[in-house]
């Protein structure tokens, strides 16, 4: 895994020549662009701000926010960063939830698993 905090826009193919099995990326990072770079053949994990998202975020903006990172492109939907320890109990189980009901359809890299 490769990841680098911040918006990775401009070195996004250098962090995929690193040769890491995957790339997480930052929520800073435009992953619809990363897509288009570097194809359906690499696992792109990102890229929800765990803040914003788990603490600040009222439970009925939770939803938007992860089905936006699923309709950008990401393998796997992942915290743009670290997670805060006053997350929203509520919040986190809004995550879980959009990923296992809106997350069905296969993610580009599929292929390549």
């Amino acid at each position: 895994m490769n990841h680098i905090c911040g918006s990775t826009d401009l070195i996004i193919e250098m962090m995929n020549e690193c040769g890491a099995d995957a790339i997480s990326v930052d929520q800073k990072n435009n992953v619809v662009e990363t897509r288009k770079k570097l194809g359906d053949d690499v696992l792109i994990l990102g890229n929800f701000d765990p803040y914003g998202t788990l603490v600040q975020m009222d439970i009925g903006e939770v939803e938007p926010v992860i089905k936006k990172c699923i309709d950008d492109g990401v393998d796997a939907v992942w915290p743009g960063c670290d997670l805060w320890p006053d997350m929203k109990k509520e919040n986190v189980e809004a995550y879980v939830q959009t990923v296992k009901e809106y997350g069905k359809k296969a993610s580009p890299a599929v292929g390549r698993l």
